[in-house]
């Protein structure tokens, strides 16, 4: 990403933000932190290169191109096929995919927690290390771990049956309704293992105590 353009809506003008001054991290930037409803983002400027390289990090794109080198092509395919399976690309027939994709942040929590709740937990807890000590936990596994798994239903909100991080619409849900279950889902995952998950979405004419 080289930089992005947006309307700052404090001096309603023009202006270019570079990559250094968003200030990205791990699903964290200025946009949603220290600037946060400061700036209406109308375009974004990437740097490609010909020929590029892919990188394939994730375990389920390691396994499909195990013992070869896939075209940068063939990886975006992959990544499509990967998301669209999880009910995690628009799809007007696919009503799993009314969400606004993944509802919460994977937590990140000092590695005695995560050791904490690896003892306690019947099954094996999913984790990627961090530096200076932390690790980061899937937030979909937490949710399922405690108690509310793929397809649950609050009135006409519910979680997607492909995917425990999305909160789908199933039809005429209200903003309370999604609320409300996005307060179920954190109350359970405070109760159960002592974190409270971090909602990612922008909240835009309400707050999320509606």
């Amino acid at each position: 990403m080289v930089e992005v353009h947006c309307v700052d809506r404090e001096t309603l003008k023009p202006v270019r933000l570079t990559n250094a001054e968003c200030g990205f991290e791990y699903r964290k930037s200025i946009f949603n932190s220290s600037s946060a409803a400061r700036f209406v983002i109308c375009e974004v400027t990437y740097g490609l290169r010909v020929g590029g390289k892919p990188k394939i990090i994730y375990k389920e794109l390691i396994e499909r191109f195990r013992g070869r080198e896939p075209s940068l092509t063939e990886v975006r395919e992959a990544v499509l096929a990967i998301r669209k399976a999880k009910s995690m690309v628009i799809d007007p027939a696919d009503p799993n995919s009314r969400s606004v994709g993944s509802f919460f942040k994977n937590p990140i929590v000092p590695k005695a927690i995560f050791e904490k709740i690896a003892r306690n937990s019947p099954s094996e807890v999913p984790f990627f290390p961090l530096r200076d000590g932390f690790v980061k936990i899937p937030a979909a596994w937490l949710i399922e771990a405690a108690g509310v798994g793929k397809g649950f239903v609050l009135g006409n909100a519910g979680v997607s049956e492909n995917h425990s991080l999305a909160i789908v619409n199933r039809g005429g849900a209200t903003t309370s309704e999604i609320i409300s279950l996005k307060q179920l889902i954190q109350s359970k995952v405070l109760e159960r293992f002592g974190i409270e998950l971090m909602p990612e979405p922008v909240l835009v004419g309400f707050n999320m105590q509606v």
